[in-house]
């Protein structure tokens, strides 16, 4: 049904080693489920401002989860919470598909920004927490998504493009769906079994290069 969202949050959080994940598949689906009708019955002129809207709706969402102490539950897997990253790529959508280059460009700078708006976002992860981390840690995350969208719509030149063009990373990217859905799935398993054998891998490194291996095959 693609509520796994919804399941976890009646169950007070993410509890299940194995399935945790998907919660955010449920929240892609959803949004691909309905947002499509807003779209269709939505006059063409207010569909920047839907995308303003999510935005804000997301941002909101995320100061109450930040600001309620938990009394409303890990509001966090409700679509609400996710509106503002969904609402920049709505944005996105409308500003190329109406040819605004300007006004896109603008608010997703060239490839180099996207780099440092990553860097950002690391930063504020690791020094913020509560509300700061909604007012600040929040909005440069979606920034550095969209601008990474933006700069890949466009074509990544020179030699970050040949290094995105190799063969492997291609193929990386076709699988790239079944990789996020096992990625739980595949060290929980390799653990049972080597405990079964007697056997443990030693060092976080090669674990994780056993488990990654283990994972695109």
């Amino acid at each position: 049904t693609y509520l796994p969202n919804v399941a976890f949050y009646v169950n007070g959080g993410l509890k299940d080693l194995w399935s945790n994940h998907l919660w955010t598949l449920g929240i892609e689906e959803q949004f691909y489920l309905v947002f499509p009708w807003l779209i269709l019955f939505l006059p063409r002129r207010l569909e920047i401002h839907a995308g303003l809207t999510m935005i804000v709706v997301g941002f909101l969402s995320q100061l109450v989860a930040a600001t309620s102490g938990g009394v409303l539950g890990p509001i966090f897997l409700l679509p609400t919470s996710q509106l503002a990253t969904l609402g920049a790529g709505v944005l996105l959508g409308v500003l190329v598909h109406r040819e605004r280059d300007g006004v896109t460009a603008r608010i997703c700078p060239g490839p180099g920004w996207v780099g440092a708006w990553f860097l950002a976002a690391v930063v504020l992860h690791q020094v913020t927490s509560g509300v700061v981390r909604a007012l600040l840690f929040t909005p440069v995350l979606v920034v550095f998504f969209t601008s990474l969208v933006y700069a890949a719509s466009n074509g990544f030149s020179g030699l970050t493009g040949r290094v995105m063009d190799w063969a492997p990373f291609h193929y990386l990217g076709r699988i790239s769906y079944g990789i996020y859905l096992y990625h739980k799935v595949v060290p929980l398993s390799l653990v049972i079994l080597l405990n079964k054998l007697g056997l443990e891998l030693d060092g976080f490194y090669l674990t994780y290069l056993v488990n990654l291996a283990i994972l695109i095959a």
